[in-house]
């Protein structure tokens, strides 16, 4: 398994230190508990942009697995409310992006969970 970087539901394109570290800890869980999780910020050819993370779109996820030997990848979602940050995770099969896990939770939008999204003037 491959974990990409959370990205924000309202632009697939953008992410931060929250879905940075929201992937990190989930992979980290999934390891802990036996799973075969590849860390790809080692290797070379995975293009990580500066600020935004491992993104992975739907098109690009057959390719990463391929190259990266993966049968499947962590991947999620989350949103900003007004009292809570909404967190969508999953576990997809790479060969046809089938749904094998997910996960939903809220966490509390706190001062800590504001500065983690990028918020400033808080």
């Amino acid at each position: 398994m491959i974990a990409a970087t959370f990205v924000d539901i309202d632009d697939l394109t953008r992410s931060s230190t929250f879905g940075r570290i929201s992937a990190e800890l989930i992979a980290s869980a999934l390891a802990r508990r036996g799973l075969n999780v590849r860390e790809v910020k080692m290797r070379d050819s995975l293009f990580i942009e500066e600020k935004v993370g491992e993104l992975i779109l739907s098109r690009q996820v057959k390719r990463l697995s391929e190259r990266y030997n993966a049968r499947s990848i962590l991947m999620g979602t989350y949103a900003q409310g007004q009292d809570y940050v909404y967190v969508s995770a999953r576990i997809v099969r790479a060969t046809d992006a089938r749904v094998l896990g997910s996960a939903d939770f809220r966490l509390p939008l706190d001062n800590n969970a504001r500065a983690l999204l990028g918020e400033s003037g808080w």
